[in-house]
């Protein structure tokens, strides 16, 4: 017996500590390239390759809008995936090393002529999106086929981003000053992004080795045609509102990572800060976590989400209250990371309620689909916040490599830094209210159960 068979049964079990470790590892493995990729991209590009920034803003959105509408594709090949390995696991063995190897070469921009630079980071930057896909699809597809109670997938959760987090806070507190100990060229970002690169195979076969796959449907086995696949999608409501959260999140997180280093370099004039910016944000994300778990037991996964991003609208505005004094910042991006731990911890949770609202509604469980269409929405989100940076900045007037920039630009910074995520944070908060799902969940489980016994 396989596997993923052998373990059917104990759907409803909780994980071991050592498999919540093992699934953690493919978020960790991901990261040691991804937060590059994500938090430095935009500098990179407009500061060391000297790509104009509003160019840089239209190079990632279609990037990650294209790439985004690839994941659909992505989401059904994981349905259409049957072994012994389960759903999820088999991609994190196939697109390790091609993941990684694409990270590596959007750094290696070589030396051409202005147009051959933008054709080069634009194919880059798109196949490594492709490529990461590939991975994270399959990967936030395991949250769901691992376990189906949903408290023991948020506690997968809090175990993926406490490790990924924690190794967030040392990368992105210390990557400027490595680069810079490496001369601050392009040369210094292609020998750190070479370590980065052969480490993240490593740890994403590590979670591939450390996990099983046990959750199987209930009503439909057979496979599912992509058309009445989708179909069934479109009925599910709570799906379309945690579309609208992943985008939105996105977003947020995307612009807020990628403009610290600008914060850092034009508002305080000291790049030196960026490790404080960085510990400040992540760190009591990671300090979260630890704390989050019994909260999530006690009020369930959309109202600690809820009252996470009531948090963060504090910590927002005690930033906005000024922004130029390093204490208010510091202060209010330690209050947001505490927000933001909740709102991290539960998403992929809820996200998997999504799966089962859909399954006992239509009769049909296409994990796959559901979180390779939701990527979408993350897709482009991030795509969109990434490019928003490049776009404002453009805009405003902003010049990458100079000493100092104009007050129009450096409102831009501000903005993007504070008042653009105070609003966003509000509809977040919104839309948790809207997505009541947990209400009905007892009696969908009980129905979905009573279907597999039949069965």
């Amino acid at each position: 017996m396989s596997k993923i068979e052998s373990a059917t049964n104990r759907s409803n079990n909780s994980v071991t500590v050592r498999e919540r470790i093992g699934y953690a590892m493919g978020d960790v493995g991901v990261n040691f390239v991804w937060i590059a990729l994500t938090s430095f991209i935009t500098f990179f590009y407009t500061d060391v390759v000297g790509i104009g920034p509003i160019i840089v803003g239209n190079i990632l959105a279609a990037a990650r809008i294209m790439d985004g509408f690839t994941d659909i594709g992505m989401g059904a090949l994981v349905d259409k995936t049957s072994s012994g390995k389960g759903k999820g696991r088999p991609w994190l063995l196939w697109m390790c090393v091609p993941f990684a190897i694409l990270s590596f070469l959007v750094f290696t921009v070589p030396d051409l002529s202005p147009t051959g630079v933008i054709v080069y980071a634009t194919v880059t930057y798109l196949l490594v999106n492709i490529a990461y896909s590939a991975i994270y699809i399959p990967y936030n597809v395991m949250n769901t086929t691992i376990i189906q109670d949903p408290y023991q997938r948020s506690i997968l959760t809090v175990f993926r981003i406490f490790f990924s987090m924690g190794l967030g806070v040392i990368i992105t507190s210390e990557f400027m000053n490595i680069i810079n100990k490496f001369g601050g060229d392009q040369s210094a970002w292609i020998m750190v992004m070479a370590v980065f690169s052969i480490l993240c195979p490593i740890f994403i076969f590590i979670s591939y080795k450390g996990t099983t796959e046990r959750v199987r449907p209930s009503v439909v086995r057979k496979e599912i045609p992509f058309k009445r696949a989708f179909k069934g999608l479109m009925r599910n409501k709570f799906w379309f509102i945690m579309l609208a959260l992943q985008f939105i999140t996105a977003f947020i997180v995307s612009i807020s990572n990628a403009i610290n280093v600008y914060f850092a370099q034009y508002v305080f004039g000291d790049l030196g800060i960026m490790g404080v910016i960085a510990i400040s944000s992540l760190l009591p994300i990671v300090l979260g976590m630890l704390i989050v778990g019994p909260i999530i037991k006690r009020f369930g996964n959309r109202n600690t989400a809820l009252a996470g991003a009531i948090i963060q609208f504090i910590g927002i505005i005690v930033m906005a209250l000024d922004p130029n004094n390093l204490l208010f910042l510091i202060t209010g991006l330690v209050i947001k990371g505490l927000g933001t731990a909740p709102i991290m911890a539960t998403l992929p949770s809820m996200m998997g309620d999504t799966v089962e609202y859909g399954e006992w509604k239509t009769g049909m469980r296409t994990e796959g689909l559901v979180f390779s269409a939701a990527s979408v929405g993350n897709k482009i989100g991030a795509g969109l916040g990434a490019a928003a940076i490049g776009w404002i900045l453009g805009f405003a007037g902003y010049i990458g490599g100079q000493e100092y920039q104009t007050s129009q630009a450096l409102l831009a910074i501000k903005s993007l830094m504070i008042y653009i995520p105070m609003g966003l944070t509000v509809i977040v908060a919104i839309l948790l209210m809207m997505f009541t799902i947990e209400k009905k969940r007892p009696i969908i489980i009980a129905e979905l159960e009573r279907l597999r016994n039949q069965t």
